[in-house]
């Protein structure tokens, strides 16, 4: 029998190429081109008969399409998916008043097929949630990714943000990058540090406390209104406002 040359054709996402060696059993292979660029060695047979479809990068989808999307229903990213459909279309969803309360939408490519959401966001990486990288746009393929906990936590819409070099960056982001915690620089914030001092590894000995445009270390505020040091240390750390440690009990 005279043997067939697939070189050019197409096979549902493949387009053979040329042929290969052949297998140590003797059987023929082709070099293909999946439609997503990836070259993949397949045994002719296995092309022909349509057991492999692609490079791989279509199984999952190939699967919901022939087996139906009941299959994944108890799986994480489908339960992503529900969840993403609820809070901002269930006007009932204890979560809509922040997203489709606030005119959070989904795109009709994703509310209308999971396979699609599927498609273009990928396997859920274990840890990570689904994230709007404009906290302000939609659910849909150029604004979302899978992000970790930590990676969420700094593109909330209450993210704090301190300008450090004249670049604006959350805090967390900010103290990962100082090698502080978030509660150090957070708290140092709190106690009136400007947001320089509040990322610096001489804060912790040398205290800053700022009153209107004033900054200065509690040393110095100490000489400047007479309130020993330990004083204006324990008014903070009862809770005092910045305004009040330094003036209370000072004859202005």
């Amino acid at each position: 029998m005279k043997s067939i040359d697939l070189t050019g054709k197409t096979f549902n996402f493949l387009t053979v190429i040329q042929e290969a060696a052949k297998s140590n059993s003797g059987k023929r292979r082709w070099l293909c081109r999946c439609v997503c660029g990836t070259e993949k060695i397949v045994h002719g047979y296995a092309i022909t008969s349509e057991e492999t479809k692609s490079c791989g990068c279509k199984r999952n989808e190939l699967q919901i399409a022939a087996q139906g999307t009941h299959l994944m229903s108890k799986s994480n990213i489908y339960s992503v998916w529900v969840a993403m459909k609820s809070r901002c279309i269930n006007q009932n969803d204890k979560n809509y008043r922040w997203y489709g309360g606030r005119g959070i939408s989904i795109c009709d490519r994703w509310s209308e097929s999971f396979s699609s959401f599927i498609e273009d966001m990928g396997p859920r990486p274990t840890g990570h949630s689904i994230e709007r990288i404009d906290n302000n746009g939609p659910y849909e393929p150029s604004n979302c990714r899978w992000a970790s906990r930590e990676e969420q936590a700094r593109n909330r819409s209450n993210t704090k943000f301190l300008s450090i070099g004249g670049e604006k960056k959350p805090l967390a982001e900010l103290a990962d990058i100082h090698g502080l915690t978030y509660e150090t620089v957070y708290q140092r914030k709190l106690r009136g540090a400007s947001d320089e001092q509040a990322l610096s590894h001489q804060h912790g000995n040398h205290k800053y406390l700022t009153l209107g445009s004033i900054t200065k270390s509690l040393t110095d505020w100490a000489s400047a209104t007479g309130i020993k040091k330990t004083t204006i240390r324990m008014r903070l750390q009862a809770g005092w406002p910045v305004q009040k440690t330094l003036t209370h009990g000072v004859t202005l």
